[in-house]
C-alpha cells in the first residue's frame, strides 16, 4: 500500500509536466531538478528529511561496530526517501500534522520552512525545520553526535519539537510522533519491551505508566503493559540462535527537560492502522502486525508517541523529545559489552528543593552482551554492581516490589555492592536430556537494579559501576599476566549521576579564574576556585567525564571544547 501510494503521485507528477505550458514546464523542471531531500550523516548513521513536508527517513552508515551486517540499511521505512512517519500536533482539540498545507482565511494559512543545518557549539548538527499554523511557531529539531568518539550518543538521532505559542492566548496543544519502523530488511519486526528480551511483544497495544490503574490487568502482565524507558527492534529474533541478529534499533523514552516532559503513552502497532488516524487509535490486540496473515495481509510495524494535551500560555515554550537509533556504540574489543540503557543523568528535585522527587529512587538498566567476536560459550553470566557513598539499593520482595519502612519510606539495603547470577533456562528437549545450556555468542541478558539516592545541599556527583564475567573467563584470567589479554577478558563499565542540590543551605555555584590573561605561547594553567567541586567528575579508564570545558576568544567570540579527561585536574 505504501509504494503503491507512493507511484501514484509520480504519475500525477509525470502527467502535470507533459501537459502543461512551456513556461509552467520550465518552472517544473526547475523545481524537478532541485534537492528533494536534506541530509545529515555521521560515520554511523544518517537523517533525510524531506524539503517540502519536513517528514524524516533513518538509516545506518556504518552501523554498530559489533555488528557485521547492518551497513547502509533502514531503520525507519525508506530511509533515505521519507514519508510515512509523521508528527501530529493536536491544538485546540484539532489536529494537524506537521508540513502539511493548510489554509484558514485569505491570509490565514500554515507556512513550512525549508530545512536547514545547523552547526552547535557543542559539536552537534541538527536539521531544523520550522511550521507555523495558527500562530503557533513549532521547531522540528534532528540532531545527530558528529564526535565518533562520543560512543554513547553518535549512533542515535534525537528528535525534537520546540513549541512556541506566538497567537496572542492561551492553547490547548498536545503531539503524536509517528515512526514507521523498518530495522534492515524487516518491515514489520517485533517490539521489545524493556528488558523482556525473550517475549517480545508481536501484536497491537498501548503502553502506559501505571498499568495498575486498569482493573482488566493481571499483577503479572503488568510488565508487558507499562511503558519502558527503552525499547528494542531486532530484524530477525531466534533465541536458539543469537547471531541471527544482523540490524538492531533502540528507542529511548526518558529523555526531555531532565525527564519533566516524558512521553504519556505509547501505541505499539499496524502501520495502516495508525496512519491512517491523525490522532485517535484504539489497538487491536489480536492482530499480529509481523506476519502477512492479518486483516492488511502485511507484516508492518509502527510505533507512535503520545503526549497528550496541555496548556500552553500566550508567548510560553513546549518541547516534546524521543530518541531513536543504534543505541550506545561499542567497540567489539571485550569479551562481554555493557550499554547502559536510559539511566538518569540527572535526578529531580521537588519545587522547594527540600528533597528528590519519588524519594531519589531510580532504576540502573545495563545490558550485557556475550558478543561473537570472541566466540565463547558461558555456563552463566555474573554481573557486580557497586555504589558511590550516597547512593544505596532499594529493598526489593519477592515480586520485585519495594519494601517499605512503617513510615511509608523506601527500604534500603546494608552494602553498596551486588551480585547477580544469570543461567539460561533449558527448553523442554534439553531439560529432558538433561543439557545444561549455556549462553551462546550473541546472546543478551539485562541487569535491573532499584537505587535511592542521598543528596547534599550542594550538588554532587556519584559513580556507580558494573562488572560483568563468567566462570569461563575467570578461569581464563587465572594466573594470567598479559595486559592485553587482561583488558579483553574484564568488562566494567562505570557511570554517573548529577544529584542536585537539596536541603535548607542551597548555595549557588561561585567561582573565581586565574590568571586573568593567558598567553599563545608556553605551557599555562588555568585554576578555577569553585564551591561545588563535588558535582564534577573528570572521568576515567571506564567512564567518561560528565561535564564539558570550553575556553572562549573574548574578541572573536570562538569557543574551544577543551579534553576533559586529559587537561582537568579536581
Amino acid at each position: 500500500m505504501k509504494l503503491f501510494t507512493k507511484l501514484l503521485a509520480c504519475v500525477l507528477a509525470l502527467l502535470l509536466f507533459l501537459y502543461s505550458g512551456s513556461g509552467i514546464s520550465s518552472a517544473l523542471a526547475e523545481d524537478i531538478s532541485a534537492p528533494k531531500v536534506t541530509e545529515l550523516q555521521n560515520d554511523f548513521i544518517k537523517i533525510t528529511v524531506d524539503n517540502a513536508s519536513g517528514r524524516f527517513g533513518i538509516r545506518t552508515v556504518d552501523g554498530q561496530p559489533i555488528r557485521k551486517k547492518d551497513q547502509n540499511v533502514s531503520l525507519l521505512f525508506q530511509g533515505d526517501d521519507p514519508e510515512t512517519s509523521f508528527t501530529t500536533f493536536k491544538i485546540d482539540g484539532t489536529p494537524y500534522i506537521f508540513g502539511n498545507p493548510y489554509k484558514f482565511g485569505i491570509d490565514f494559512f500554515s507556512e513550512t520552512s525549508k530545512p536547514s543545518i545547523i552547526e552547535n557549539n557543542d559539536g552537534t548538527k541538527q536539521i531544523e525545520t520550522v511550521w507555523t499554523i495558527k500562530g503557533v511557531q513549532i521547531k522540528q529539531v534532528l540532531m545527530l553526535y558528529a564526535d565518533p568518539s562520543d560512543k554513547l550518543n553518535a549512533g542515535n538521532i534525537n528528535i525534537r519539537y520546540e513549541v512556541l505559542n506566538n497567537s496572542g492566548h492561551q492553547v490547548e496543544l498536545g503531539t503524536r510522533i509517528l515512526l514507521d519502523t523498518m530495522v534492515g530488511g524487516n518491515d514489520g519486526p517485533a517490539f521489545q519491551i524493556g528488558t523482556a528480551y525473550e517475549q517480545p511483544l508481536t501484536v497491537e497495544r498501548e503502553l502506559v505508566h501505571n498499568p495498575e490503574d486498569n482493573e482488566q490487568i493481571s499483577p503479572e502482565d503488568r510488565a508487558y503493559y507499562k511503558l519502558p524507558p527503552y525499547w528494542v527492534m531486532r530484524d530477525k529474533l531466534d533465541l536458539s540462535k543469537p547471531t541471527a541478529t544482523d540490524v538492531m534499533a533502540y528507542g529511548f523514552n526518558n529523555f526531555a527537560e531532565q525527564n519533566i516532559n516524558i512521553v504519556d503513552r505509547m501505541q505499539v502497532g499496524h502501520w495502516n492502522g495508525l496512519a491512517n488516524t491523525k490522532w485517535d487509535y484504539t489497538p487491536d490486540g489480536n492482530l499480529d502486525y509481523t506476519t502477512d496473515t492479518n486483516d492488511y495481509g502485511t507484516a508492518d510495524s509502527a510505533v507512535a508517541f503520545y503526549w497528550d494535551p496541555n496548556v500552553i500560555a500566550d508567548k510560553a515554550s513546549q518541547s516534546f523529545e524521543t530518541v531513536y537509533g543504534l543505541g550506545e556504540l561499542v567497540a567489539p574489543d571485550k569479551v562481554f559489552s555493557i550499554r547502559y540503557l536510559d539511566t538518569p543523568l540527572q535526578l529531580a528535585a521537588n519545587e522547594d528543593e527540600s528533597a528528590y522527587v519519588d524519594e531519589g529512587v531510580f532504576d540502573i538498566n545495563a545490558e550485557v552482551e556475550n558478543l561473537p567476536a570472541f566466540n565463547m560459550e558461558q555456563s552463566q553470566i555474573e554481573v557486580i554492581m557497586e555504589l558511590d557513598d550516597g547512593l544505596d539499593f532499594v529493598k526489593l520482595d519477592d515480586q520485585g516490589n519495594v519494601v517499605r519502612n512503617t513510615d511509608g519510606s523506601a527500604q534500603t539495603e546494608q552494602g553498596r555492592s551486588k551480585k547477580l547470577t544469570f543461567k539460561k533456562t533449558a527448553t523442554p528437549a534439553e531439560a529432558e536430556q538433561g543439557i545444561i545450556p549455556k549462553y551462546k555468542p550473541g546472546d543478551t541478558v539485562t541487569a535491573t537494579f532499584k537505587v535511592k539516592a542521598k543528596g547534599k545541599p550542594w550538588p554532587t556527583t556519584r559513580q556507580y559501576m558494573l562488572t560483568a564475567s563468567s566462570p569461563e573467563t575467570e578461569k581464563t584470567l587465572a594466573g594470567e599476566e598479559d595486559q592485553g589479554i587482561k583488558a579483553q577478558y574484564e568488562s566494567n563499565k562505570a557511570n554517573f549521576i548529577l544529584l542536585p542540590a537539596v536541603g535548607d543551605a542551597v548555595p549557588t555555584t561561585a567561582y573565581g579564574l586565574s590568571p586573568k590573561e593567558n598567553y599563545a605561547s608556553d605551557v599555562k594553567y588555568i585554576t578555577v576556585n569553585m564551591t561545588n567541586i563535588d558535582a564534577y567528575n573528570t572521568g576515567n579508564d571506564s567512564a567518561e567525564p560528565n561535564f564539558d570545558l570550553f575556553l572562549e576568544n573574548v574578541a572573536s567570540g570562538e569557543r574551544y571544547k577543551v579534553p576533559v579527561k586529559s587537561s582537568v585536574i579536581l
